[in-house]
């Protein structure tokens, strides 16, 4: 494989299509009601936001010289699971905050930026994404847990 340095507008693409709720719900936090995990996960919270960094930066920067095609069983997946997220963020906003959300909100993305990397041949990206997403559901689980009434 022959890859290059430079700006991938695919992988910045990739990377702002599933933060358009994240930003909603900056813009208003208040969308959400929360109830506060109180607990602290320093260690995981440097693995994730670490591993988020480095898979973001490799998306953006590094681009495959393979012919990526628009006519993608890959594209199919993504659509899918970005679809699927953008509902759960529907769910979400709307009160809905079960298990079941938090999980798919912590796991789907993942699944959806892997399946983004094998798209544009950035096969580097893929570890830092799996530990991220790792590191995403643990700290969803332990929130999760710590916040039950």
């Amino acid at each position: 494989m022959d890859y290059d340095w430079g700006f991938s507008w695919k992988g910045f693409l990739v990377v702002v299509l599933p933060m358009i709720p994240n930003l909603l719900y900056f813009a208003n936090p208040k969308l959400i009601p929360t109830r506060g995990s109180g607990k602290s996960h320093k260690a995981l919270d440097l693995i994730e936001h670490g591993s988020q960094f480095v898979y973001i930066a490799l998306l953006v920067i590094v681009l495959s010289k393979q012919t990526i095609s628009f006519k993608s069983n890959y594209i199919i997946g993504m659509a899918i699971f970005l679809i699927a997220y953008y509902v759960l963020w529907i769910l979400l906003f709307a009160g809905h905050t079960n298990r079941l959300v938090h999980f798919c909100l912590a796991i789907f993305p993942v699944i959806y930026f892997i399946l983004a990397e094998m798209w544009l041949y950035n096969y580097f990206a893929i570890v830092p994404t799996i530990i991220f997403g790792v590191a995403h559901t643990v700290i969803t689980y332990k929130d999760f847990i710590s916040a039950r009434p």
